[in-house]
């Protein structure tokens, strides 16, 4: 870090409040913070101020603005932001040094840095992709492969924290499959957070067995107990299955 900060005419700060401080985060066009991103950090702050526990080092897989960085930076003697996107790192460099936070670092790295080190916390937000030419790993390839690393990179007792979208296929969430498929040594709690269908892609994506989407906080806790339970909200999920009825009709007039 080291250098001064410095907007050009299209940044702007949004201030971001959770219950481990505020932060001021730049945005622009190019760059910016989401609604859900936003909620990500309130959970991730307030998991870990309820948990009342201090970790050695902690680790940020896609960390764009750097907010989840700037959270952890409360609770871990050291932090590191990965990002394969060059102007990211540099707007969360410029983040972290307005918000005068010194034990974060970020570098650009595909996933985790290439060396041997283990995590005490990882968090993460990963990319997904709702577009008609859906792959095998249903627009979550990022997510996949982060589950498919948590063994082995958390150390002893580490905590790690997901938010991300898969889709419900023939009334089956995916997640849990990919879960079950990754053996993980410990406790994984599943918590919906919403339902949601991609109008525009909609007959397309229920031909390949594609219900709907739904979005998760996951934590995933290093421990000699194995246990995967899965928290639904029923009446958020009454609510959206009415709006997911209303956007299918939608769908179905407008792609006649």
């Amino acid at each position: 870090m080291g250098r001064n900060w410095n907007f050009n005419k299209q940044m702007k700060t949004t201030l971001i409040r959770t219950s481990s401080g505020n932060f001021s985060i730049i945005v622009d066009k190019e760059v910016y913070i989401g609604e859900e991103s936003t909620k990500f950090a309130k959970f991730l702050s307030d998991y870990l101020k309820n948990k009342r526990k201090k970790f050695n080092n902690g680790i940020d897989i896609g960390s764009a603005t750097g907010i989840y960085s700037f959270v952890l930076s409360k609770y871990c003697k050291k932090v590191i932001g990965t990002e394969i996107d060059k102007k990211s790192i540099t707007n969360a460099v410029l983040c972290a040094e307005k918000n005068n936070i010194r034990n974060v670092n970020f570098e650009i790295a595909n996933l985790f840095p290439r060396n041997k080190e283990k995590y005490d916390i990882i968090v993460s937000n990963p990319d997904y992709i709702l577009e008609n030419k859906i792959d095998k790993f249903y627009g979550g390839k990022m997510l996949y492969d982060i589950l498919n690393k948590v063994n082995e990179k958390l150390s002893n007792n580490g905590v790690a924290i997901i938010v991300c979208t898969l889709p419900i296929m023939n009334r089956k969430p995916l997640i849990l499959n990919w879960l079950n498929k990754i053996d993980f040594k410990g406790t994984i709690k599943i918590k919906e957070m919403g339902y949601f269908v991609n109008y525009k892609h909609y007959k397309s994506q229920k031909s390949k067995g594609i219900d709907y989407f739904c979005r998760y906080f996951i934590v995933l806790e290093k421990s000699k107990i194995k246990k995967t339970t899965i928290k639904r909200k029923i009446g958020r999920k009454i609510l959206d299955n009415i709006r997911m009825n209303i956007v299918k009709a939608a769908s179905n007039v407008l792609n006649r």
